[in-house]
Order: structure tokens, then C-alpha cells, then sequence
């Protein structure tokens, strides 16, 4: 499978979304907007306390209006590549939150990364390793 031509975002959203469950009901594998806003973006909550579900959560004070949209553009742009790509399904609800899940093609290609990620840190360490003077 070719993830050669992915974003760093559209990477770690397939990565992220095979990770872990968001707890949502739609399927296990499954990320949110909002989740790839506050870890991605590392963008701050109105209450520390509050998981993130939708813009609503968000501080939009401390991010900025012009901030906040243009994060949530790139998003839902990387999703809907994602998407044409076959490898999420994208999914929206009433209360204004939206998320994706990962479609059979996006399993094997999270899989994928997560093996050529594990290759380059091994690689990574290898060339270091050569590089540190014997004690």
C-alpha cells in the first residue's frame, strides 16, 4: 500500500483513529474533529476538566476565531481526502460534532505506517548507536 503521498496530519489522523477508541458509538475505530483539534493543534478547552466533542468546547478567546476555522478547514479537507482515498468513513451528528472511522483499506494502511514508522526508529537507533564513542 502506497501512504507515501499522506499528509503529516492525514498520517497521524489514520494512526491516531486505529490507536485508540474516542468512546463515540459508531465503531472502535473512530476520531472526532474535535480530538484531532486539541491533540494535533494542541488547542486549549474552556474547561480543562471537558473532553471535547465539538467546537463548542473550545476557547475560542485564547484561539482566535480565524484560528479556530482555518484548523477546522485543514480537517475536514484532510478527512475528505482520506475519504476519496476509501481509507475513513466520515460521519456527522446534530450537535454540531463530526468524526471519521477507518474503513478495512484505512486498517491496512495505519498498520502499514506503524510498520514503516517502527522500521525508521530502528534504523534511527541503529545510526546512532554507531555514531556514540565506546566507554
Amino acid at each position: 500500500m502506497n501512504t507515501g503521498k499522506l499528509s503529516p496530519m492525514q498520517k497521524w489522523i489514520l494512526l491516531r483513529t486505529a490507536e485508540k477508541p474516542d468512546g463515540s458509538s459508531h465503531n472502535e475505530n473512530s476520531l472526532l474533529t474535535a480530538r484531532v483539534m486539541r491533540e494535533f493543534y494542541l488547542m486549549p478547552l474552556k474547561d480543562r476538566n471537558e473532553i471535547a466533542y465539538s467546537g463548542q468546547n473550545f476557547s475560542m478567546q485564547a484561539i482566535g476565531k480565524g484560528m479556530y476555522a482555518s484548523r477546522a478547514s485543514a480537517i475536514s479537507k484532510a478527512f475528505a481526502r482520506l475519504e476519496a482515498r476509501g481509507l475513513v468513513i466520515r460521519w456527522s451528528g446534530i450537535a454540531r460534532w463530526s468524526g471519521v472511522s477507518l474503513t478495512p483499506e484505512g486498517e491496512s494502511a495505519a498498520r502499514h505506517l506503524r510498520l514503516a514508522d517502527a522500521k525508521e526508529c530502528t534504523s534511527v537507533a541503529a545510526t546512532r548507536k554507531e555514531k556514540v564513542p565506546n566507554e
